[in-house]
This record gives structure tokens, sequence and C-alpha cells, in this order.
């Protein structure tokens, strides 16, 4: 399966992007493991800052090796918004150097 036709699905389960984004319940999980294959979260993140909170959340359909990201903003007064989702992300090793 590529990852436009499991954006299609996840679309057509016409849920809110935030029950995608983050843990979903288990008939959900049950429903989408049943169209795509075992899947995982691998990126569930929230960076806070004041009263807007920037949200990340990937999952990795394994069977596919399909990565999907959702992004957004959680505002604590006006709730959420989502920037894009679902939509193909694909990982990228950096390399980090700090000095002490």
């Amino acid at each position: 399966m590529k990852a436009e036709e499991i954006i299609n699905f996840l679309n057509s389960l016409d849920l809110e992007i935030i029950e995608l984004a983050y843990d979903c319940n288990n008939t959900i999980q049950d429903e989408i493991k049943e169209k795509c294959g075992d899947f995982e979260y691998v990126l569930e993140g929230e960076v806070q800052n004041s009263d807007l909170d920037t949200i990340h959340s990937v999952i990795h359909f394994k069977d596919h090796d399909v990565y999907i990201g959702f992004s957004g903003q959680k505002d604590s007064w006006a709730g959420d918004e989502w920037d894009f989702g679902p939509t193909e992300v694909k990982p990228k090793k950096i390399t980090i150097t700090t000095y002490e």
C-alpha cells in the first residue's frame, strides 16, 4: 500500500485529526490495522510556549514502511488547529555537535 492510499483511507474515516494524531481508541486502531496493516506511533510531541503549543505526531505503517505525519497548534483558549495532516513524511537522520 502506498502513502497516498493510506492517506485516502485515513481521510475516509471522517475523524477529527486529533483522533488520528494521538493514540486512537481500540476500535479505530483495529479498523486501521485491518486495512493498512500494523502501525505504531513513532513521534508524539508538544513544544509548550505559553498559551500556544506546537504539536507533532508521526505514525509508521510497518508493513509498507510508510510514515504519515500530523502537525498543528494547540491553543489553551481556542482549542486545536492542525496545520497539516495526514501527509507523508520521511525520517531523516542528522548529526548535532555540541561543545561543553
